[in-house]
C-alpha cells in the first residue's frame, strides 16, 4: 500500500469514526498540556535556581587583610596555611591595588590618566603612545595563579552566552607576567591583541619606567567589569614577587580564599571559629546556607510536580489506551477483511500509525494556543512573582513542546503495535466470524 493510500484511509476511517477521533485528540491534548505546563515549570524553576547560583557564587569566599611589614607577618602567614588546609577551599588570590598618584611622587591626585603612560615591547622597543585617554590603575597579583575565579568565569559566560572571559592568551600568571584588558590595548591603538602575547612589555608613566619587561600573557574582556555586582578589575594586572612589595608601597593586601559548593558552608565556619580565624576573616555563612535550603526546596517541588505529572499522565494515558482497544477490538473484523483481501501485516500497522500520527497531529495543532499560555505563564511568574531577570525562550519552549510530542508519539505507536497484533493473533477466518 502506497504512503497516499494510507494517508486517504487514515483520513477517512478517523472522519467516519467522529467520537472515537474526539476522544483521542482530547485525551492527547490534556496530556500534552499537563506534560507541557510542568516542564515549563520544572524548568523555569531550575533556571531561577541556576541565577541564584551564578550571582551568589562570586561571594561564596573567605576574605582575609593581610598587613604588611617587609612581607606577610608570622601570624598571618600561620593563620592564612591553616584556611589552605581545610577541607572544600580552593587556592587563595592574594592582590593589592597599586596607589600610582603616590608611587609618582604626586599624592594631592586622587588617579593618573592613561595618556600619561607609553609602553615599549619587543627587541626594538617600538613605542605604543595612548590614541584614547581613560583612568589607569594597576593591581599587583601576590602569588602565581589567576586573579579571576572560576566562579568569575561562570559568571560571565552566564551573562554573555557563549563568550570567553579571557579573548586570548591565558590568565594563569607566573611572577613577572601582565594580564590586561582588551580596552586597555584599544587605549594604545592596539586592535590584533594576538600579536602582542608573549611580548617583554615596559611600562612607563611619565616616561619614568614602572614595569619593567613584563610578559604579556593574555587580554582579558573588560565587560567582566560592566556587569552589576561583579568586582572591579583592573585594565593592567601584574604578578609580582613578594619582595616587591615594600618598592610599590603596598603596605596592605587583599586575600580571597574561594569555598568550593554550598553544602559545607556551616563547617568551613566552625573551623574557622577553631583556629580562630573569624576575629581577621570575613565569611558569609548564612548566605550559602540560604542556597542549600533553596537547593532543597527546589528538590522538593521537583518531586512534587514529577508525581502529580506521573500520576495524572498514566491515568489518563490508561484511559486513552482504554479508547484504543476499544477501538481495535470493534474493528478486528474489519482489519481481518482486509488481510483478507491481500492487505499484509505491515500494512495495517502502517495504516493505524497513519491514524494515531494525524490524531497527534491534530491534537498538537489545538494544543498549540494553550501551550504559549504556558510560557506566558511561566514567563510572567518569573518576572513578577519571583522579580528574575530571567524568560524561558522560544528555543526552550520548542525544545520541550517536541519532546512532548515524542513522548506521546512513540507511546501511541507501542500501544496500538501491541493490542493490534494481539487482535490479529488468529486465523483470519475465526476472526471474520466475530
Amino acid at each position: 500500500m502506497r504512503f497516499n493510500q494510507k494517508i486517504g484511509l487514515a483520513y477517512y476511517n478517523l472522519t467516519h469514526k467522529a467520537k472515537y477521533s474526539v476522544k483521542m485528540i482530547s485525551s492527547i491534548m490534556l496530556i500534552m498540556i499537563i506534560m507541557l505546563y510542568s516542564l515549563l515549570l520544572l524548568l523555569g524553576i531550575e533556571r531561577y535556581y541556576e541565577k541564584l547560583v551564578v550571582d551568589n557564587a562570586k561571594e561564596n569566599n573567605i576574605y582575609l587583610e593581610l598587613e604588611l611589614d617587609g612581607g606577610i607577618r608570622a601570624d598571618d602567614r600561620k593563620l592564612l596555611e591553616q584556611i589552605q588546609e581545610l577541607d572544600g577551599v580552593g587556592q587563595p588570590i592574594l592582590y593589592a591595588a597599586m596607589d600610582l598618584p603616590k608611587l609618582t611622587g604626586n599624592e594631592s591626585e586622587w588617579y593618573l590618566m592613561s595618556d600619561r603612560a607609553t609602553i615599549s615591547y619587543g627587541d626594538n622597543k617600538d613605542v605604543l603612545r595612548c590614541v584614547k585617554s581613560d583612568v589607569l590603575d594597576v593591581l599587583y597579583l601576590g602569588n602565581e595563579g589567576s586573579y579571576f575565579m572560576e566562579s568569575d568565569k561562570d559568571y560571565f559566560a552566564y551573562y554573555y552566552e557563549g563568550e570567553n572571559l579571557v579573548l586570548t592568551g591565558t590568565d594563569a600568571q607566573k611572577s613577572g607576567d601582565v594580564v590586561v584588558s582588551d580596552v586597555f590595548l584599544e587605549q594604545f591603538g592596539v586592535g590584533e591583541y594576538d600579536t602582542l602575547i608573549g611580548e617583554r612589555i615596559s611600562l612607563y608613566i611619565d616616561d619614568n619606567l614602572f614595569l619593567d619587561e613584563a610578559r604579556l600573557v593574555g587580554v582579558y574582556d573588560s565587560r567582566v567589569s560592566e556587569l552589576a555586582g561583579m568586582k572591579y578589575c583592573s585594565p593592567v594586572i601584574y604578578c609580582g614577587e613578594q619582595g616587591e612589595t615594600d618598592s610599590l608601597m603596598i603596605k596592605e593586601m587583599s586575600v580571597c580564599i574561594p569555598v568550593i559548593g554550598w553544602e559545607n558552608a556551616e563547617d568551613i565556619n566552625q573551623s574557622l571559629e577553631t583556629i580562630d580565624g573569624n576575629q581577621k576573616t570575613f565569611f558569609d555563612e548564612y548566605s550559602a546556607q540560604i542556597l542549600v535550603y533553596v537547593n532543597r526546596i527546589k528538590q522538593l517541588v521537583y518531586y512534587i510536580v514529577l508525581l502529580i505529572m506521573i500520576f495524572v499522565i498514566v491515568a489518563m494515558f490508561l484511559s486513552l489506551c482504554g479508547v484504543l482497544v476499544n477501538r481495535i477490538q470493534e474493528n478486528t473484523s474489519y482489519y481481518a477483511m482486509m488481510r483478507a483481501v491481500g492487505l499484509k501485516s505491515r500494512d495495517l500497522l502502517g495504516l493505524l500509525h497513519m491514524e494515531q500520527l494525524l490524531l497527534l497531529l491534530c491534537a498538537v495543532f489545538f494544543t498549540m494556543p494553550f501551550a504559549f499560555l504556558g510560557l506566558l505563564l511561566v514567563n510572567y511568574l518569573l518576572q513578577n512573582v519571583l522579580q528574575a531577570e530571567i524568560m524561558l525562550s522560544l528555543v526552550d519552549f520548542v525544545r520541550i513542546d517536541l519532546g512532548c510530542i515524542g513522548v506521546v508519539y512513540l507511546g501511541l505507536i507501542f500501544v496500538t503495535g501491541l493490542f493490534s497484533l494481539r487482535s490479529q493473533r488468529q486465523q483470519i477466518s475465526v476472526l471474520l466470524k466475530k
